[in-house]
């Protein structure tokens, strides 16, 4: 999100040299729930930085979350594509994954964790076979052909950011490699018990964890950090 703050900034100020908008819209979809979800706002950029000149109060603002994973994210996109862009041209900034690389990410640990499980009688498998995500993250290339093939939208910026999972959680250094792997797995598990539970059940949640765990631990102490890289897209949307 520090990453795209300054990307977003640039498109609010790009949007305000345009006309002056009496209220933004904004769409958080996959937010957080916690204070992460408010740092992205533009009111907070607009107030400080002035941006809105002439006028003579910020915008008003109305938000979209989108807080959880059982959602249709394509309906709730086609119900509020005419909210999440003014017939002005108003700018998103939208977030995508990046493949380009071979990363060590958590999806390829918990698909080794799971097979494990499922050598060991510990989950049916069954369930490893018939358990699909459909989520498919495209490369840079493939996100640039897709938008400018679509023609809604006109590229403005397409940047590839890799992130570690414990970013900002030990800059201090103070943290040892047991409690950043724990800030690590309480992450994970936070977004992805409710997807693995209703697959596999409760009752291996805590020992998929665990297992989870000590495998970040390994990766730490083999100085090969978790990590993922993330596309930052800017649009605007073609009148």
């Amino acid at each position: 999100m520090m990453e795209a703050k300054p990307i977003l900034k640039e498109n609010i100020m790009r949007l305000y040299s345009i006309m002056q908008p009496q209220c933004l819209k904004v769409a958080d979809l996959g937010c957080s729930s916690g204070p992460n979800a408010l740092q992205m706002a533009p009111r907070e950029l607009v107030n400080k930085e002035n941006i809105y000149l002439t006028s003579t109060s910020p915008p008003a603002m109305q938000k979209a979350y989108l807080e959880q994973f059982q959602q249709d994210f394509k309906r709730f996109l086609k119900l509020r594509s005419q909210e999440l862009v003014s017939k002005g041209g108003m700018v998103l900034t939208l977030f995508g994954r990046d493949q380009t690389r071979d990363m060590r990410t958590s999806w390829r640990l918990f698909g080794r964790i799971l097979n494990d499980m499922v050598l060991e009688n510990l989950i049916e498998e069954i369930k490893l076979e018939s358990f699909n995500l459909p989520v498919y993250d495209p490369t840079i290339e493939e996100a640039r052909e897709v938008i400018e093939e679509e023609g809604s939208f006109t590229l403005q910026r397409l940047e590839s950011v890799t992130v570690s999972y414990d970013e900002g959680v030990n800059e201090d250094k103070k943290l040892d490699v047991n409690m950043r792997a724990g800030i690590i797995t309480k992450q994970q598990r936070a977004a992805l018990e409710p997807l693995f539970k209703t697959q596999f059940g409760d009752h291996v949640m805590d020992e998929l964890f665990l297992r989870f765990k000590n495998k970040v631990v390994q990766l730490i102490e083999a100085k090969i950090l978790l990590e993922f890289p993330t596309l930052i897209i800017s649009l605007i949307k073609n009148t």
